[in-house]
């Protein structure tokens, strides 16, 4: 497995749990959560991107998650890396989803906006 971006120095050969802290203005406040809720779901999601092999069919994307993540950031465009934020939350509720069925595959909307 694997993929050309992999030699990238901002791909490690496993797990991708720095996306927790690069999303974080799209994760639920854990500070202002009485339930606990928010906390469970932000550790679910750290405990599922830690757990990624270097082997595994979705690290190419959370390596392209990453790299859209980090490319926005410096962009100069605080709305763009807002969008960027938004959707990497919701790519990585989709990729859990996908790991937890037996659905072959997880399309998502993909908008090529120069990054």
């Amino acid at each position: 497995g694997g993929c050309a971006a992999h030699h990238a120095p901002e791909v490690p050969g496993e797990g991708f749990e720095d996306i927790i802290q690069l999303c974080a203005s799209g994760l639920p406040d854990t500070a202002k959560d009485p339930t606990g809720d928010a906390a469970e779901l932000v550790r679910a999601y750290r405990t599922f991107l830690r757990d990624v092999q270097r082997d595994d069919s979705i690290h190419c994307v959370l390596a392209g998650v990453r790299h859209v993540l980090l490319s926005s950031r410096t962009a100069g465009r605080p709305s763009l890396s807002s969008y960027a934020v938004k959707t990497s939350v919701s790519c990585v509720k989709k990729l859990m989803a996908f790991r937890c069925s037996n659905y072959p595959a997880v399309f998502t909307p993909c908008h090529d906006n120069g990054l």
